[in-house]
């Protein structure tokens, strides 16, 4: 039996104050797996022990009980959903009938175009600043956003700024990296179609707990991007796949290129 079918199973013979708990983690479920017993218990309005003793309730031994059943349930729905290559590729007879190679050039090229048209050069130099300044450099992504965090990642390692990524399936993984982060680091946040499910309350985590947050992304459409601190926008929009990559993998290119360039224009004068 999951999580929430125990807690509704046994809702009606919980106290007032248990149930107020049940109602909350029922309509949080994604959150529980980033939270710790204090900023939970602070987030219902009970204290760490009446948090505990529901729990036990639940016949958990502890808090970290009850946060596995939830990241088990959690990791059983994200299965459901996780975006295999196959369900990328978009059917439609029609686009395959009359969709072809000038459709398809002008469609990446109309992406680049409008990539181009808004970089913003001075962003682009305050995010290079904040690439040397940072103590830790995070990069979190997951499925096919996850592959550009690795081109990223590769980029970064060969200028020696070994960065970590973090693959947000890895709910584990992802909460402690969470709970590790400083004002000094710098968080690269990569997000597309599909977006993650825990979006929205991972990038409010980094902002709440770093607030230095560069968000890839293709529109303001993007869970995280409310919370970026800086926004870089790469059109991916495509007839046959979810996302194209072409103009992510041209925005990386360009940071890392004139984070090079600082680099050695930094060295060379020591």
């Amino acid at each position: 039996m999951n999580i929430k079918k125990l807690i509704n199973k046994e809702y009606d013979n919980l106290t007032t104050t248990q149930q107020k708990i049940s109602d909350y983690l029922l309509n949080n479920s994604t959150d529980i797996c980033y939270t710790s017993l204090q900023k939970l218990s602070e987030d219902i309005g009970c204290t760490e022990v009446t948090l505990l003793n529901y729990c036990r309730r639940l016949g958990f031994e502890n808090y970290m009980g009850l946060k596995k059943a939830f990241r088990s349930y959690i990791e059983s729905k994200l299965n459901e959903i996780s975006t295999s290559p196959q369900a990328s590729i978009i059917s439609n007879e029609k686009i395959y009938s009359n969709y072809y190679h000038e459709d398809l050039i002008k469609s990446e090229k109309t992406n680049l175009d409008n990539f181009y048209k808004s970089i913003d050069t001075e962003e682009l130099d305050e995010i290079i600043s904040d690439i040397i300044n940072a103590n830790y450099i995070y990069i979190l992504g997951h499925d096919a956003s996850r592959k550009l965090g690795a081109f990223l990642e590769m980029r970064l390692d060969l200028l020696n700024l070994s960065p970590i990524s973090v693959d947000l399936n890895d709910i584990y993984k992802t909460e402690f990296i969470l709970d590790q982060l400083k004002k000094e680091d710098l968080v690269f946040y990569i997000s597309f179609p599909k977006y993650y499910y825990a979006t929205e309350i991972i990038a409010s985590k980094v902002a709440n707990s770093c607030g230095n947050m560069v968000l890839l992304t293709d529109s303001q459409d993007s869970p995280a991007y409310d919370f970026a601190k800086r926004v870089l926008f790469c059109p991916t929009n495509t007839e046959i796949f979810d996302n194209s990559w072409l103009s992510p993998l041209a925005c990386i290119n360009i940071i890392t290129n004139l984070l090079a360039i600082k680099l050695y224009n930094l060295y060379s004068k020591r």
